[in-house]
């Protein structure tokens, strides 16, 4: 959750910069990052990829809030 947190903040202050740097800021391989975006995506939220600024952003203005819930049984 805090690495889809750091992702989050850096999109949304377009400064991921191209995929090799954005997975260097995050802390993972680019096919993890390539996973991780794809994840964002699946839930429905419009994420893009600007080839002129290298960032992605997301395609609305938006507030999302992802929630994480954790279910322990023993």
């Amino acid at each position: 959750m805090k690495r889809i947190a750091r992702m989050t903040n850096l999109i949304n202050l377009k400064a991921t910069g191209n995929p090799d740097e954005f997975s260097r800021k995050i802390g993972v391989g680019k096919t993890r990052l390539a996973e991780l975006i794809k994840i964002i995506r699946d839930t429905g939220i419009p994420l893009s990829y600007d080839r002129n600024k290298q960032t992605y952003y997301f395609d609305d203005e938006v507030e999302y809030v992802f929630q994480c819930r954790f279910i322990v049984k023993y």
